[in-house]
């Protein structure tokens, strides 16, 4: 429980908040780093800032799990949250997501009720929060990195509006109607919504001083992810986001950004934000000075050109967003990738399969197969490929070796969306071939001596016998249908 907010209290607050916020903007944006030890904290890699380090060393973040808000979830799969990560990191995976969301059957809210049945928000369930710190811990003793999202939207509202945005908001915590603490007269906030995301956004979405200045609402608010942070700053192993798929203004998520560094920087740590708007960009690195980007989005054709999220034009599209990234090396993140055979709109299980591979071809720092029914999760299918992601980045030395837009000229013969290359053209090369692949050629002219060639079933995890090759060009020719990954090393 924390301190009773009572209405004298948030008047005060609303007198001195605005100097607050300039002191305190001031000293963040001189502040480049914390003191203290953050020689294990998750963070750009120091040699080449494109990847993650932890615990001092490169890692490249492979992942899928079976839930959005995964600590919310401690039945997840047939034994449980814990056996559930267990799978994960014996698949050599290491990367889950976390909303702080509750809007699935049988989740708490952060906040308890009364006897009427009426959430208060000045006290905490100790459910919600207990379930957060058990999977927080357990995430970091199987050095699985967390990528947390403060809000979603999806939470409060639908984007097809309608019945489910109405039910959203008529069960949420924040309606005024469902809560002790304010009533609707007081606040920005309805007792009834109706509209979808993509006519407006949310009131509970723009309570910062910058839009509706809702000094109420944002009080509880503050209060909220100061607890998130309370308890995540504990550990090393969190990334931060400020909201999925985000509609919301770039105010909104300076303002967000700012308050958690703020109670970072109490603490002498380091973190590290980001945030996943609706369309893959990286403005918010190079506008809003923001650590790292999110392009989930990336497997979406939702307000983007067409056949931007499918086919080649996916790895177009990464590819072309993170050139703007030359002078301002981050780490791109894709904490989901959609793809599955139950939803039409993320195409199929074999384009989610493609994507998680173009999406590291291309470059990024990570990856993780989103929740069923709209991504494979962490079925069997995304375990083999987790595993076999490994097994090849660790071979060629990911984080030593070019993405494809930097090589495919070594690659001849080739079909759009046929194969994609990474290479480092004196010491190793990897080719996936997609689905539709059959066959390319390659020059492997920049090896020194004969090379090692040895492909592998993804979607099982098995490789089959190796051979050795020798001259400046190779023809490769997929053992089977279906897709593969060949790799050329001269060890």
């Amino acid at each position: 429980m924390f301190t009773v907010i009572n209405k004298t209290t948030i008047r005060t607050w609303g007198i001195y908040q605005n100097l607050q916020w300039v002191f305190i903007l001031l000293f963040i944006a001189k502040l480049s780093f914390v003191p203290g030890n953050q020689d294990n904290a998750i963070a750009p890699w120091t040699e080449n800032p494109q990847y993650w380090q932890y615990k001092g060393e490169p890692v490249l973040l492979l992942g899928g799990s079976d839930h959005d808000n995964l600590f919310n979830h401690p039945d997840t799969g047939p034994d449980g949250l814990e056996a559930h990560l267990d799978v994960l990191a014996s698949n050599n995976g290491n990367y889950v997501r976390n909303t702080m969301s509750s809007r699935d059957e049988n989740n708490p809210w952060p906040y308890e009720k009364n006897e009427n049945n009426l959430y208060d928000l000045s006290k905490w369930n100790e459910e919600y929060w207990q379930r957060f710190d058990n999977f927080l811990q357990m995430t970091s003793e199987r050095d699985i990195i967390v990528q947390i999202e403060f809000w979603d939207g999806h939470d409060i509202q639908n984007r097809n509006g309608g019945d489910a945005a109405i039910e959203r908001w008529n069960a949420h915590p924040l309606n005024p109607k469902n809560n002790i603490n304010y009533t609707a007269d007081e606040t920005s906030l309805p007792d009834l919504w109706d509209r979808g995301y993509l006519e407006e956004t949310h009131p509970a979405l723009r309570t910062i001083p910058a839009e509706n200045n809702d000094q109420i609402v944002l009080m509880y608010q503050r209060h909220f992810i100061n607890e998130v942070m309370n308890r995540t700053l504990k550990y090393d192993h969190v990334l931060y986001t400020i909201q999925n798929e985000s509609w919301a203004s770039k105010e909104w998520s300076n303002y967000w950004a700012s308050f958690a560094r703020e109670k970072a920087a109490e603490r002498s740590k380091r973190i590290c934000i980001s945030d996943m708007r609706f369309a893959p960009s990286v403005t918010p690195v190079l506008e809003y000075g923001f650590d790292f980007a999110e392009f989930s989005q990336s497997a979406s054709g939702a307000e983007r050109p067409a056949n931007s999220h499918i086919s080649q034009g996916h790895f177009y599209s990464i590819a072309e967003e993170l050139a703007k990234l030359i002078d301002k090396q981050v780490p791109v993140n894709s904490v989901k990738q959609y793809g599955s055979d139950e939803i039409a709109w993320t195409v199929s299980s074999e384009e989610g399969v493609e994507r998680v591979w173009r999406t590291i071809f291309a470059g990024q720092a990570s990856v993780r197969f989103h929740r069923p029914p709209h991504g494979l999760g962490l079925s069997t299918r995304a375990q083999a490929n987790i595993r076999s992601l490994r097994m090849v980045t660790d071979l060629i030395d990911i984080f030593n070796v070019l993405p494809h837009q930097e090589v495919n000229h070594l690659l001849s013969d080739r079909n759009d969306n046929e194969a994609y290359l990474m290479a480092d053209p004196a010491r190793a090369y990897a080719v996936f071939f997609t689905s539709v692949g059959r066959e390319v050629t390659l020059n492997i002219s920049g090896l020194e001596s004969n090379a090692r060639l040895r492909w592998l079933n993804p979607n099982t995890g098995e490789w089959l016998q190796e051979k050795m090759v020798e001259g400046d060009f190779v023809t490769l020719t997929k053992p089977d249908e279906g897709q593969w990954v060949v790799t050329i090393t001269n060890n």
